[in-house]
């Protein structure tokens, strides 16, 4: 039997990947499989075309952990944080290619990793609806005060027409007992003294 070659180890371990992680799931197989694949790469024996294919299973296969298999329905947030991490394991990626980083030294070490990626999943769907709900709510009260501030000169006009109205009757009826007992009773040439 001949040796297998550089690129043909590397890209049967990534057909390895590809076979036993499944989407969601955690099994050893595959987490001997992603370090067998990250052992060669820091080693530096996986070609540049295997390097990005790996890259891109390995992603979607970490993706598919965190969103605990259910793609649709997420919510930016929730990408953003999946981008990071995808972005922080390609950097890890390039670091093993470079020699920078050593591989992780046992199946068990990504098992452990793969573990937690399960673990932290999208946010559940109350706190996203009570958040929602939240949101809704401060929209309706801040359209309620752009409301009351496009009234508010409509309202002091009426409300101090009615001052002034109210101001007018009370001087009015003062001017009323003034007449009567100053005014008309001087007419009457004054009361009994």
């Amino acid at each position: 039997a001949a040796m297998p070659t550089r690129s043909s180890t590397s890209e049967r371990q990534v057909k390895k990947i590809e076979e036993y992680c499944e989407a969601g799931k955690v099994n050893m197989e595959c987490s001997s499989s992603i370090s067998s694949y990250l052992g060669s790469l820091s080693g530096q024996r996986v070609e540049q075309g295997v390097e990005v294919a790996a890259k891109s299973t390995i992603h979607s296969y970490l993706d598919s952990l965190s969103s605990g298999n259910n793609v649709s329905g997420r919510n930016s947030r929730y990408d953003n944080s999946l981008s990071a991490r995808g972005a922080a394991f390609s950097n890890y990626l390039e670091a093993l290619s470079s020699g920078e980083v050593k591989a992780a030294p046992t199946p068990k070490a990504v098992a452990g990793y793969l573990d937690k990626m399960t673990a932290e999943t999208a946010p559940d769907e109350e706190s996203t609806d009570e958040f929602e709900s939240r949101i809704v709510d401060m929209e309706q009260r801040l359209s309620q005060l752009e409301t009351s501030v496009a009234n508010l000169p409509d309202d002091i006009a009426t409300r101090l027409s009615c001052w002034q109205e109210l101001q007018d009757r009370k001087i009015d009826h003062e001017m009323a007992k003034i007449k009567e007992l100053l005014v008309d009773m001087k007419s009457d040439g004054g009361r009994d003294e």
